[in-house]
């Protein structure tokens, strides 16, 4: 855990130090920005500066003003008209005044002068000594503030260079988060992948690398203990199955015996007879439980070989006809002409094991007897083999255990019949061995049906 702790700190570090490094970024271009715009309106020169270099250059002879060549030149290529308002309030020197100024002003008109504009123009003074020096510059050229003033490109332009630095933040961001989630990803990807292998009983080995090395080595040793525990459970039952054939196939053969001495009374041997099949269904029981936990554990091995899939269901077909199939039922096989001569590779024995299961599953559950019927087609993207009957069908709550515990293990019930549970336990570990699917359908009083699906024909051959 604390290996995570730390992993999820180093990329929470990086988070913060990517933004940042990005508002840094956004502080210098908004900076550089508009640095060019002040340049490029303003040249060298700022209005404080020009107004001060201006006033410099003006030259006061008995009243009168005159300023330089090199300061008119200077005047004309920024655009700046100038003008010297006297005490008297009268413009006693300008250059390139507009009509539109006047040339006389009041002491209300300088005061509102000084912290505005003068007929939309922006202007900027300074004191004289015997005036006011008044620069101006062209319309909207400028924002003035109460105590300030700022370039109405930088005002105007504003928004969008906020957009533009959004637009690339948001790349920057996207860049950022990419990179993050291939490298989280190729930490945590292999961590979540293995722990849906455990929890689907799979064998784990995780090298893991870094910051979540802890963790991987944790699921690996996870892993390892429940392999251990898993195949202590599988000897188990294998140890337990081989110690109770021994002991079951004396009692089977006293019981036959029983049954079968003409000296034994009638009644002793309806009770040896009944041992006897008691005790095959036991048999069956023990191999049934020791073949679900081979199949669990993968440590069942598949004899695999080609094979046609409707050539073996006639002969299951016919093996359970020729077996004394009570009267009560009737079994029926129907093959679609499109699956007649399909070759599938897998273990002839192991599937023959499945539809046997469910057609015993049908008989065994329908006392009364039903129609069982056995199907194999094609679908648009499967092949199946479907298995049916008219019976008394189950409940939906019994549906739903079925279909969502897959280890529906309450097997047996007072009689020693198998129930749904282990019989289709065992189907649905066959038929997923031959990477296929079950589906479970029933309802009550309308039958029980299994499905089981495989996968296309054409990528059959050789999946094993």
């Amino acid at each position: 855990m604390h290996s995570f702790v730390k992993y999820i700190k180093k990329y929470f570090t990086i988070f913060i130090g990517v933004m940042l490094i990005i508002i840094f970024l956004d502080v210098i271009l908004y900076g550089i920005a508009f640095r060019n715009i002040i340049f490029r309106q303003n040249g060298e020169f700022l209005p404080t500066e020009l107004l001060q270099q201006t006033a410099e250059h003006l030259t006061n002879k008995n009243g009168s003003y005159t300023i330089s060549k090199e300061q008119i030149s200077i005047l004309k290529n920024q655009n700046v008209w100038a003008m010297v308002i006297g005490e008297n309030g009268k413009v006693i020197w300008n250059y390139a005044l507009p009509n539109e100024v006047p040339k006389v002003y009041s002491l209300k008109d300088m005061a509102l002068m000084s912290k505005y504009y003068l007929c939309d123009y922006p202007v900027f003074i300074q004191n004289l000594d015997n005036g006011i020096l008044v620069l101006g510059y062209p319309k909207e050229s400028y924002y003035k503030i109460t105590s300030n003033y700022m370039p109405t490109n930088i005002v105007r332009n504003t928004p969008f260079f906020i957009l533009g630095m959004l637009i690339l933040d948001m790349a920057l961001l996207f860049l950022a988060y990419t990179f993050s989630k291939r490298h989280i990803a190729k930490s945590i990807v292999p961590i979540a992948e293995a722990i849906n292998d455990l929890s689907h009983g799979k064998p784990v080995e995780l090298k893991t690398k870094g910051d979540l090395s802890e963790i991987g080595n944790s699921l690996n040793e996870t892993a390892a203990i429940l392999n251990k525990k898993d195949t202590a459970r599988a000897n188990w039952i294998s140890g337990v199955s081989h110690d109770i054939r021994t002991p079951l196939s004396m009692i089977m053969g006293y019981a036959d015996r029983i049954a079968t001495d003409t000296q034994s009374s009638q009644k002793i041997k309806e009770q040896a007879e009944i041992i006897r099949n008691q005790s095959i269904k036991i048999k069956n029981l023990v191999q049934d439980l020791n073949l679900t936990s081979q199949l669990e554990y993968d440590i069942q091995p598949l004899h695999i070989k080609e094979l046609i899939p409707a050539k073996l269901l006639r002969k299951i077909i016919t093996e359970q006809l020729n077996n004394g199939l009570s009267e009560k039922y009737s079994l029926e096989l129907n093959i679609t002409e499109n699956v007649q001569n399909i070759k599938i590779n897998g273990d002839e024995n192991l599937l023959k094991r499945a539809i046997d299961n469910l057609i015993h599953n049908s008989i065994n559950h329908n006392p009364q007897g039903c129609s069982i019927i056995v199907k194999m087609g094609r679908n648009k993207e499967t092949w199946y083999i479907q298995v049916g009957d008219n019976g008394k069908g189950i409940s939906q709550t019994e549906l739903a255990k079925l279909e969502n515990i897959p280890h529906y293990m309450n097997s047996t019930n007072d009689s020693m019949d198998l129930r749904h549970g282990l019989g289709l336990l065992i189907v649905k570990q066959i038929i997923e061995a031959h990477n296929g699917y079950m589906i479970i359908d029933s309802k009550p009083n309308q039958g029980f049906k299994v499905i089981l699906n495989f996968r296309e024909i054409e990528s059959m051959k050789g999946f094993i």
